[in-house]
């Protein structure tokens, strides 16, 4: 595990001096992959891809195209919410760049009898040879690990904790992103459900908020850019 202090420095020097201009979100399936741009520097949340949800031809374009944009991205770190499968496969159509860079991911353990794929060991012990990877010890949520300033607002890591009956360990114990930027709130939720964040996260106005799918079926009620208040994101 890495001390949380590593975490917030290798985040402060992409952050430090920057000002977040775009999020993109790909549509990969059930996974997540959020790309956080800055003027000059990125960072990818996440890399995930699921080819089983799109079985109609127009969702199988989606899906290519989502897969090419992965190999051309160019992120300055890898922010990883969990080790589940469909949130880190995209790496498979990345450049070899992609693992040539600091990934911040919590580790892979859990209160439960969570297990995860032969691919996430690989990965780990493949990133872990580079010295590439950080691991946040995920026993410890619900807990702040890092909130940077920007030049226009800020930008947290938080890990996850708590009991939810609705959803395992390993997405409770995940790592989730909070953005302020031009007076704009924006939650990147991973898998972590809103019962496992930390209260000052979840009892807060949220502009802009990346649904997980495990939990699209839960209300946050603080969601106010929507038209049918705290269930449409």
């Amino acid at each position: 595990n890495t001390s949380d202090k590593k975490s917030k420095s290798i985040l402060f020097d992409i952050w430090g001096k920057e000002r977040i201009k775009t999020i993109d979100c790909y549509n990969v399936g059930k996974g997540n992959a959020d790309y956080i741009r800055g003027c000059k520097n990125r960072m990818l949340y996440d890399i995930g891809y699921s080819f089983k949800k799109f079985p109609k031809k127009k969702g199988r374009y989606n899906y290519y195209r989502a897969c090419d944009a992965i190999r051309k991205i160019q992120p300055s770190c890898v922010v990883l919410s969990h080790w589940d499968t469909d949130h880190i496969l995209g790496c498979v159509y990345a450049e070899q760049r992609i693992f040539d860079i600091p990934w911040i991911a919590p580790s892979l353990e859990n209160k439960g009898k969570t297990k995860y794929s032969i691919n996430a060991y690989r990965l780990a012990r493949y990133l872990d040879t580079l010295n590439n990877l950080y691991l946040v010890d995920c026993l410890r949520g619900p807990l702040k690990i890092a909130n940077i300033k920007t030049k226009d607002g800020a930008i947290g890591l938080y890990l996850g904790g708590g009991k939810d009956s609705y959803i395992t360990d390993a997405n409770k114990q995940g790592l989730y992103i909070e953005i302020y930027s031009r007076n704009i709130h924006i939650l990147l939720s991973g898998d972590v459900p809103y019962a496992c964040m930390m209260q000052q996260v979840r009892q807060c106005n949220i502009d802009y908020l990346h649904v997980p799918h495990h939990c699209s079926k839960m209300k946050y009620n603080n969601l106010i850019n929507c038209k049918r208040y705290g269930k449409v994101a």
